[in-house]
C-alpha cells in the first residue's frame, strides 16, 4: 500500500531506528504483600489470618500481583510484622500489619469495676494448652 513494498528484500531494506523501550519498574515482593489484608494474628501459634484462611510460619503462599506470581514462604510472625522470602526470586519482603499496637488491655478487675458486674467476677488461672 502507498507504493511501498510490504516485504522488501534485504538489500533494499529501509533502515529503522532502534526503538528505545521505557524502563519497566520491577515489582517487589513487598509491593505484592501490601495487597494482602491480614485480619488476625496468633503469636502463640505463629499464625495469621488472611480473610478466613489461616497461614502458619513455614507455609508457602502463591501471590498473584500485577500478572506476576510470587511464591512467598512465611519466615516469622511477630507482633508488628510478618517476614517472607521468595526462593525463586531470592527476594525477602515484610508485611507490616500493626494489629497488636491497636489493642489496649484493661485488667479484669478494672473492667468489672466499670460495669455492674463489680464484685461478681473472680480472676481465673490461665489455661496452658496441651501439646499433641
Amino acid at each position: 500500500p502507498f507504493g511501498l513494498l510490504l516485504f522488501p528484500p534485504t538489500e533494499n531494506a529501509i533502515p529503522q531506528e532502534d526503538t528505545i523501550s521505557n524502563p519497566v519498574e520491577k515489582i517487589t515482593l513487598t509491593q505484592a504483600l501490601k495487597s494482602l489484608h491480614v485480619t488476625a494474628i496468633n503469636l502463640g501459634r505463629h499464625e495469621f489470618l488472611i480473610g478466613a484462611r489461616n497461614v502458619f510460619q513455614g507455609d508457602v503462599m502463591e501471590i498473584l500481583f500485577m500478572n506476576q506470581i510470587f511464591e512467598a514462604e512465611v519466615l516469622a510472625v511477630t507482633a508488628t510484622q510478618i517476614e517472607f522470602f521468595d526462593h525463586k526470586r531470592q527476594e525477602s519482603g515484610v508485611l507490616i500489619h500493626g494489629l497488636m499496637r491497636s489493642l489496649t488491655w484493661k485488667p479484669l478487675q478494672k473492667r468489672a469495676a466499670e460495669t455492674r458486674l463489680a464484685g461478681k467476677i473472680a480472676p481465673m488461672e490461665t489455661i496452658t494448652p496441651r501439646k499433641p
